[in-house]
């Protein structure tokens, strides 16, 4: 963790950084903002501030200002964060605080997400709110829940409470940005018919899992070219299925969130045709041929043997799954005339 020594070292923002530090230590995944939650009641009470809270776990903190007008401003950040580890962690974030400590310029964490979205806006909000030296309008600080999952803190908050007329949002990237509007955003469940039967094929169940891939947001790095380990597998699987057309997937997995590009994949599948050095050969050409064209050498496949397989798809619904995952749109589709996203 990082130590009180250590943040003397940035007096400017020191405040800032001892909250981003308490906020780390909350769990607070999307859906599971209620400690966080009890913390900023906390936070309240104990300075006397006036605040709101709702059913969406979304809370409102009000400070009076000091410049001895009737203006009211409001801040707004969300109090939820992507929950991502790598594989080789143990992180568990429903109890464990995120281990930071400073690196050069950089706060880092160990192997997890950091939790600065939007944890660096919550922290800005509580700095403020915890100074007795600015001159300030009355405040409104907006702690939304829920963003990274479906909005759901922003779409059930009632604003017919907030008096402010404009609302900044802390949840960007740039410091030195302001955004005054942005693209929509949807999420899609799409389902399809599948047969899944008791594990009846006499044959070798191998594990295969893709590692190493750089991931990252969905949003500000889609067009960083980092690749997509789904694909990867998919089409690894694709090149199995033209030497066995009865090749069957057991288990297929990837991601941890919507919102952020995957870092690995595993899949297991049974074929009665195919044997290991069959399989090594082919994933071992196509983990070659990935390195070099994402200019990444930490891109391992690897293939270990499977034993107590109990249930699998049928052919027929393991070649829909990849023709699925191939033909789905992945990645930039579109750029403007200045080459944006």
């Amino acid at each position: 963790m990082i130590t009180e020594q250590e943040m003397e070292n940035y007096p400017s923002i020191k405040q800032i950084i001892y909250y981003f530090q308490e906020l780390d230590k909350i769990p607070r995944s999307s859906k599971n903002e209620e400690q966080v939650v009890k913390f900023l009641i906390n936070f309240a009470e104990e300075r006397n501030l006036d605040y709101y809270t709702d059913d969406a776990n979304n809370i409102i903190i009000v400070k009076k200002g000091t410049d001895n007008s009737d203006n009211y401003l409001a801040f707004q950040s969300h109090i939820d964060m992507v929950c991502e580890k790598s594989v080789k962690s143990n992180h568990d974030f429903s109890k464990d605080p995120i281990d930071l400590n400073i690196n050069g310029d950089y706060i880092k964490s160990n192997e997890t997400s950091i939790g600065a979205d939007n944890g660096i806006g919550v922290a800005y909000m509580l700095t403020i709110l915890d100074s007795n030296d600015l001159i300030h309008p009355n405040i409104e600080m907006i702690f939304t829940s829920d963003e990274e999952s479906s909005m759901t803190g922003a779409k059930e908050i009632d604003l017919s409470i907030i008096k402010s007329k404009r609302i900044i949002s802390l949840d960007a990237f740039n410091e030195d940005t302001i955004i005054y509007g942005c693209a929509s955003n949807y999420s899609r469940v799409l389902k399809f018919s599948r047969k899944i039967e008791d594990f009846k094929i006499s044959g070798n169940t191998f594990s295969i899992v893709i590692d190493g891939f750089l991931g990252g947001h969905s949003g500000i790095d889609i067009d960083k070219g980092r690749g997509n380990p789904i694909i990867s597998m998919a089409t690894i699987i694709n090149e199995l299925q033209k030497l066995d057309k009865d090749l069957v997937i057991n288990n297929i997995d990837s991601g941890t969130w919507v919102t952020a590009i995957p870092r690995n994949a595993q899949c297991i599948i049974t074929s009665s045709k195919l044997d290991t050095k069959m399989i090594e050969n082919l994933i071992k050409s196509y983990e070659k041929l990935l390195r070099k064209q994402y200019n990444n050498d930490e891109i391992t496949i690897k293939l270990s043997k499977e034993k107590n397989v109990e249930k699998c798809f049928d052919s027929k619904t393991s070649n829909k799954i990849v023709n699925y995952i191939l033909n789905f749109p992945n990645g930039v589709l579109m750029r403007d005339e200045e080459n944006d996203v």
